[in-house]
């Protein structure tokens, strides 16, 4: 319903129709979750539940310990490069579409990735990284 409200604001000149509408996805679920009084802009608690194929028991053992770690990792985070980071990897948006979207500069999104995955990796591996 808010597409059908808003589709004369679209401007080809200001970027793509999937981008604006991307973006009216975006906002309206942020809406919706501060509604909630809830900081979260990705559920990853429906990850750890996601099985595309039927693995063997000591897999799924496996997978789901390696996912926990993940979440538990993505949890330490900040919200914004949370958010980032679901728009680059489970979105699939270039550094471009994800600058125009958060409204940071295109060199900013990839510093902001850059720094969230190497903290990522340090947690990940057991080492501390400073902040």
């Amino acid at each position: 319903m808010h597409v059908l409200t808003k589709i004369a604001t679209f401007s080809p000149e200001r970027g793509s129709f999937a981008v604006w509408l991307f973006s009216i996805t975006r906002n309206t679920i942020i809406d919706h979750l501060r509604h909630q009084k809830h900081n979260s802009f990705v559920n990853m608690e429906t990850l750890k539940d996601y099985h595309s194929t039927e693995p063997l028991p000591e897999e799924l053992v496996l997978k789901k310990e390696t996912q926990e770690e993940i979440l538990s990792a993505l949890a330490t985070l900040k919200d914004r490069q949370q958010e980032i980071i679901a728009l680059k990897f489970s979105a699939g948006l270039t550094n471009r579409s994800i600058a125009k979207l958060s409204g940071l500069r295109e060199s900013n999104v990839g510093v902001i990735l850059y720094r969230a995955i190497r903290q990522l990796r340090a947690q990940l591996s057991g080492k501390e990284e400073d902040k």
